[in-house]
């Protein structure tokens, strides 16, 4: 047995030629109704029968009861039933009627055996049976081992016929099994949960896509076939029948028949249908998946009554395309095919609807009017006509080509429509996103301009501080009353403005976000339609890639401009340090007043300057400044960020020094002595006498000094301040009594003094220098 999914093949095999010799003929859709017995729950409730059968050919629905003669007094007294129902008595009549004792056999000679004939001759034949749920279709078409249904002995017949014709004619037979279950269709030969899609051809009418055709040579095999398909089927029980079938069943069988003395060609289609019953809700207790079932059933059912009537009144227009199950039987209800219409039904007063309605529509098909014809083909055709059908053939190419080249251009222009769309709706997007972008990025740079001043107006005060604390008592006072509030006030200023500017920058860039999330999904919406805007996304992105670049130059620009400025106020300041620290040194050490630690750091410092670097190379330099990646970078997505600016990380103006040895240095009188004689450098004092200290680099070392000072001191009895000077005799600007009184002298700088004292205690950097001070010299 061999197995195929050829569309072709099905289309070959599943609609008539239209070349060739064929023969017409019209006849009416032949509709045998069968009577099925009561069941044992009917009888257990000894239900009435509502169907009474005349003859073969007729029957009586709802017929009139023999109601028996009441007498009184000896008088016949008339039956007065108020409450009771009408009978309806409604005879029809139809091709064939099968009481509840007709077997399968019965109903295969009455209906099926004769279409094997019609089939052999060259029509299309057709069987289906319609019905409420547990009426017998599946019973009547399939059956079971000790009676087999129709489709069983139609298929026993069919192969009995084709071996009467013995060597005249041979055969080609394919069988295809398929299932309609929730409005989709499922191969049963080939079990997939992947549905079949339905194609229409002009010239083949419905077909099915990716259908399982399998070649057959024996009766058997189909009988196998069948019963495989029948295994995949789905069935559930209900409360109206325990082997319900949820799903429509087509077995279509496949015939091509070539004539051996003849060149004729015949190419038929047998089509057994089961189709699942209609049902209500209520009498079958159905929830969940069996009442989506039902539901999905009846509307199918329900497009296919519709069908039979709009046929039966000779309608143009037939609703087909209503469900799949419609569109499957186009050609058996109305098309190029003999039909077979077995009507089930139940004689019980339980099932009077769906009696009723199976009547009703098995009626209503009797009169619908088909239109067959033989699928003849005559293989001696001569050669003219087969370049007439070339012909025709080729016209026919050049219509489809024309059609497919204009729907071509249709779709290009529906495409070129849609891009111009999207592109739209992404251009009116990015115009809103680089607006509220611009805006920003324009307060980050303010934000971030703002903090690099602040930073070096920090750093400017702390110069001032360091070089006013202990200068004198006039910088120390001007220092309080002045530059300190001054200071105050622009943290105070930068304080607000940053706050400002924070609270601008978190509403725009919450705006920002919001706009960028909806570029986002743009692209992605564009990009899953329209594959071919990629570039222009890509352009987009790029960009805006380029506007923040663009910006964080600008802002780069800017800094580098503040920066400049400062730095050539920095370089003109630092330029007269390192001669005015030469100066002091030397004067400090030519009176012997340069303690060891002093020249350990001045000698410090000379390295440090001859180690200098001209030139920093970008690989070299330090990565973990936070303030510095802040200032310059412009992240979008940390717009913010919380980082401290003052200059010292514990908030203190510290000493240029921390040796315990130079506490006392600016008190001290200078010695006015110009008898030592000692090699080296002359120094000019202010008193114009001049002091010899040796300078060379070489030759300062911490020892040397420190005896050159006792040396001093032996000679000339200048005294030596070994000893910690007591922290009693200081005041809060480190001057000793002696030199205070000659200050307070002024009575203007005394009461400033107070004043100026107590607002400067009360600095954090003064008290956390009293702080140091104190426990540096305990008293």
């Amino acid at each position: 047995m061999n197995k195929g999914v050829a569309r072709s093949q099905v289309a070959a095999v599943a609609a008539p030629s239209r070349c060739g010799s064929t023969q017409n003929m019209s006849a009416n859709v032949k509709v045998v109704v069968r009577v099925r017995p009561l069941n044992d729950k009917e009888l257990e409730h000894n239900n009435q029968i509502i169907v009474d059968i005349v003859d073969d050919k007729m029957l009586v629905f709802d017929p009139k009861e023999e109601i028996r003669p009441f007498f009184y007094h000896g008088m016949q007294q008339q039956n007065k039933t108020f409450l009771k129902r009408a009978n309806k008595e409604l005879k029809f009549v139809f091709d064939n009627v099968c009481g509840p004792n007709a077997t399968n056999k019965d109903v295969f000679e009455t209906s099926t055996k004769d279409i094997i004939t019609s089939l052999m001759e060259g029509y299309n034949c057709s069987v289906f049976a319609y019905g409420a749920t547990g009426a017998g279709k599946t019973f009547t078409m399939i059956g079971n081992i000790e009676n087999p249904g129709i489709t069983y002995l139609t298929m026993e017949h069919l192969f009995h016929t084709i071996g009467s014709f013995g060597n005249e004619r041979e055969f080609d037979i394919g069988v295809s099994y398929i299932e309609v279950y929730n409005e989709n269709v499922y191969d049963l030969l080939k079990p997939s949960n992947t549905p079949l899609q339905l194609r229409e051809d002009s010239k083949y009418g419905v077909m099915i896509a990716g259908l399982t055709l399998c070649n057959i040579n024996t009766a058997r095999e189909l009988l196998n076939l069948l019963e495989n398909g029948n295994k995949n089927r789905t069935q559930h029980p209900t409360d109206s029948n325990a082997e319900s079938s949820r799903s429509h069943a087509v077995f279509q069988v496949y015939v091509k028949m070539r004539g051996k003395a003849s060149s004729q060609l015949r190419i038929v289609k047998l089509s057994m249908i089961d189709l699942a019953g209609s049902e209500r809700a209520s009498a079958t207790g159905c929830i969940g998946d069996r009442f989506k079932e039902g539901a999905n059933i009846n509307k199918s059912l329900l497009s296919l009554g519709n069908c039979i009537n709009k046929l039966a009144d000779g309608s143009s227009y037939i609703p087909y395309r209503d469900s799949k199950l419609t569109r499957l039987l186009k050609d058996s209800l109305g098309g190029n095919c003999k039909t077979v219409m077995i009507a089930n039904i139940s004689p019980s007063n339980t099932s009077y609807e769906d009696t009723y309605n199976t009547l009703k529509y098995a009626a209503r098909a009797s009169k619908i009017q088909l239109s067959i014809k033989k699928n003849i083909v005559d293989g001696d055709m001569r050669l003219s006509q087969y370049v007439k059908i070339n012909e025709e053939l080729k016209k026919k190419v050049k219509e489809l080509e024309a059609k497919l080249s204009l729907s071509s251009v249709k779709v290009v222009d529906n495409k070129d429509k849609l891009m111009e769309e999207w592109k739209r709706r992404i251009l009116e997007e990015e115009s809103a996103l680089s607006q509220v972008e611009s805006k920003l990025v324009s307060l980050m740079s303010r934000q971030r301009v703002l903090a690099l001043r602040h930073r070096l107006r920090t750093q400017a005060f702390s110069h001032v501080a360091d070089l006013a604390h202990r200068s004198s008592y006039d910088a120390l006072q001007q220092m309080c009353t002045e530059e300190i509030p001054r200071h105050e006030r622009a943290a105070e200023n930068y304080v607000k403005q940053s706050a400002g500017l924070d609270a601008k920058i978190k509403i725009c860039w919450t705006k920002w976000c919001e706009s960028r999330q909806r570029m986002q999904s743009l692209f992605k919406q564009a990009l899953s339609e329209c594959s071919s805007l990629s570039d222009f996304v890509e352009k987009l992105k790029l960009q805006s890639e380029m506007r923040l670049i663009k910006a964080s130059d600008d802002l780069r620009y800017k800094l580098l401009c503040i920066e400049n400025e400062e730095i050539k106020a920095f370089t003109e300041y630092m330029s007269d340090m390192p001669s005015m620290l030469k100066k002091l040194y030397l004067t400090l050490k030519g009176y012997g007043q340069a303690p060891p630690a002093l020249t350990a750091e001045y000698l410090e410092l000379m390295k440090k300057a001859k180690l200098a670097k001209g030139i920093t190379w970008c690989d070299s330099q330090d990565e973990g400044d936070d303030h510095f990646k802040f200032i310059s970078t412009l992240d979008l997505e940390k717009p913010i960020i919380n980082l401290d600016f003052d200059v010292r990380k514990d908030g203190t103006v510290t000493d240029l020094t921390d040796s315990e040895d130079l506490t006392d240095i600016e008190n001290r009188d200078p010695v006015r002595n110009s008898a030592m004689k000692r090699k080296g450098t002359p120094t000019k004092l202010k008193t114009e006498e001049t002091v010899l200290i040796d300078d060379s680099i070489e030759l300062l070392d911490a020892t040397r000094t420190l005896g050159s000072a006792k040396k001093l001191k032996q000679e000339y009895d200048i005294p030596v301040y070994d000893n910690p000077i007591d922290p009693s005799n200081l005041n809060s600007t480190f001057v000793l009594p002696a030199k205070l009184e000659s200050l307070k002298k002024q009575p203007v700088k005394n009461e400033v003094n107070l004043t100026t004292r107590s607002a400067f205690m009360n600095r954090p950097v003064v008290s956390q220098r009293m702080l140091n001070f104190h426990t540096t010299h305990p008293s």
